[in-house]
């Protein structure tokens, strides 16, 4: 605590410092914009460049005229990218900083990078094709989502809806990968800028799925459930797993481990949401109920034809059937779940696919849908 104090004092107020560097990215109307919008926010504390007081001198007051005539500016690429950098490095060597600065400035720091990120990834035309001077700010802008999303998910309250916009971005840039490579150019995707960049995005995906905090947003790309094709819940959706199957196929050879590695984590968030509750289904439901169902008379010579449903009182036979209630539901998600990973699985196997495709079939296969439909997975 002490060596961040010292930082601190070092650097001024680094999240004020970012907050207002990484508005020069957005332009401080957009970046005032979307911070009033969070609850509880005044006024984004500035660096030491109050308002004018009635003893301010005149360099004061031409510094403020400047600010208040490029306000509503955005910076260009090249200083998006140094800015960005510079967010990250703040990040990466101060990782316990988030935990001291409160609710507010976390939530601006994390609206400002993923509004400035998502800003530079929104253009996903070309990005892989790009060389690594070219994708220096897009390379800035995933490293500085994969770092973001790195201390978020330390946090014991981090802000879900930014975690589902920041994975929202990094499947668009993903996209491209996932789709087949034209043949007419075999070099499609290859450039070491775009490699840097679909790296970080992997990144991202994959501390996304390993939090404590994922959620249904994991599944879905990032998108809200009513936003999907399907009327599924969430739960149940196959939208992610068909992006980075699709990635596993068709991505640079060099990044497919990293396809691989983000649809393994994936696939532990499906199996902490979905197993989990269908290990609930096959128990049974009150093990103190059933053992207090031994009779002291002597067991009958056919066991079956005294056969007699239990009394229970009726505050019982509500929580029966509200337990019945929740275990069919449970029951429903797992079977729309195992109807839709079959064909994704299906085509990921086929002989024609690559190996990584063909292991990562094989293995969502053996842990998660076997445990969902064990005789269609084998």
């Amino acid at each position: 605590r002490h060596e961040d104090t010292q930082a601190i004092s070092a650097l001024g107020e680094p999240i004020s410092l970012s907050c207002t560097l990484l508005s020069l990215i957005l332009g401080d109307s957009i970046a005032e914009s979307a911070l009033t919008q969070m609850d509880g926010f005044s006024q984004m504390e500035s660096l030491s460049l109050r308002q004018g007081t009635s003893d301010s001198n005149v360099m004061h007051d031409i510094s403020q005229q400047t600010i208040l005539s490029t306000k509503r500016r955005m910076a260009s690429n090249q200083t998006a990218a140094a800015i960005m950098s510079f967010v990250s490095k703040v990040l990466d060597e101060n990782p316990s900083w988030l935990h001291h600065v409160g609710d507010k400035k976390t939530q601006a720091l994390s609206t400002l990078s993923v509004l400035s990120a998502s800003k530079l990834l929104a253009t996903t035309t070309g990005l892989l094709t790009l060389s690594t001077l070219r994708a220096t700010p897009y390379i800035a802008a995933a490293q500085l989502l994969n770092a973001l999303v790195i201390r978020l998910t330390a946090l014991d309250a981090p802000p879900v809806t930014l975690l589902g916009k920041t994975l929202c971005t990094v499947c668009n840039v993903l996209a491209q990968a996932a789709m087949p490579r034209p043949s007419i150019n075999s070099n499609f995707g290859t450039a070491e800028g775009s490699i840097a960049m679909r790296d970080a995005c992997y990144g991202v995906i994959c501390t996304l799925c390993r939090s404590r905090h994922a959620e249904n947003y994991i599944f879905t790309c990032g998108r809200d459930d009513e936003d999907t094709d399907n009327n599924n819940n969430g739960i149940t959706s196959m939208d992610t797993a068909k992006l980075l199957f699709g990635c596993a196929a068709n991505e640079e050879e060099t990044l497919r481990p990293r396809a691989v590695a983000a649809l393994d984590a994936l696939l532990g968030a499906y199996c902490r949401v979905n197993v989990t509750s269908t290990s609930a289904v096959l128990k049974p439901r009150n093990m103190k109920d059933v053992a207090t169902m031994e009779i002291d008379e002597p067991e009958p010579s056919n066991p079956w034809s005294q056969i007699a449903a239990p009394m229970v009182s009726d505050a019982k036979m509500h929580v029966v059937e509200t337990a019945n209630t929740s275990d069919l539901a449970r029951t429903s998600d797992n079977q729309s779940l195992a109807r839709a990973l079959l064909p994704l699985l299906w085509s990921a196997a086929q002989s024609s696919q690559p190996k990584a495709s063909r292991v990562a079939a094989a293995r969502w296969s053996s842990d998660l849908l076997k445990r969902l439909d064990l005789p269609n997975a084998c």
